[in-house]
């Protein structure tokens, strides 16, 4: 793949990450203003009017764990996520930035590989229920699917732009110290 095919790939992937971590940052507010409310009814349920609701419980643990996976991987960039860097940080210049294009492809491609047997699990699981809203367990873990096809998409992407040199900056707008200067 030349440069050029691949800077206009890179591109192409970088402006839908941007768009769909926008919407995914708006969704994942919006799940944990659910947590906070499906919280407090709770705890208003079983303190204030002595009747412990099961629905609430379970609806803010559900919500709790779709939030984390939206979060996680789509409203979170993978500059800000958390990363031991050691061998990158040593290595300055075009060696880093090829061995931390090397761990992005690895990491990506397995979760790409393992994603049809994490789908195909998580579809087995449509025959358990949740005790309270009796949601079926596969609608509930489709977070999973999504986190890891998300975070495969964003590593392979971020592996291809750092392998041909489209970007020397950190994945994050917002990886810059209090000079203003880009953190490298």
């Amino acid at each position: 793949m030349s440069p050029a095919p691949a800077g206009r790939l890179a591109c192409a992937l970088r402006t839908a990450v941007g768009t769909i971590r926008k919407v995914a940052t708006v969704v994942a507010t919006l799940t944990f203003t659910g947590v906070v409310l499906a919280f407090a009814y709770g705890v208003i349920a079983r303190y204030v009017l002595r009747n412990p609701s099961s629905v609430a419980d379970e609806s803010a643990v559900i919500l709790y764990l779709w939030t984390i996976m939206i979060g996680g991987s789509l409203a979170v960039g993978l500059g800000d996520q958390i990363s031991f860097e050691l061998l990158v940080d040593r290595l300055r210049g075009r060696g880093g930035r090829w061995i931390e294009a090397l761990g992005m492809l690895i990491a990506g491609a397995i979760l790409l590989y393992a994603l049809p047997t994490t789908l195909d699990y998580v579809r087995f699981l449509w025959r358990e229920k949740t005790p309270a809203l009796e949601l079926s367990l596969d609608k509930l873990y489709a977070c999973f699917v999504l986190f890891q096809g998300a975070t495969s998409i964003a590593l392979l992407a971020r592996a291809i732009d750092l392998a041909f040199g489209l970007s020397n900056a950190p994945e994050s707008a917002d990886a810059a110290d209090d000079t203003g200067k880009q953190i490298s």
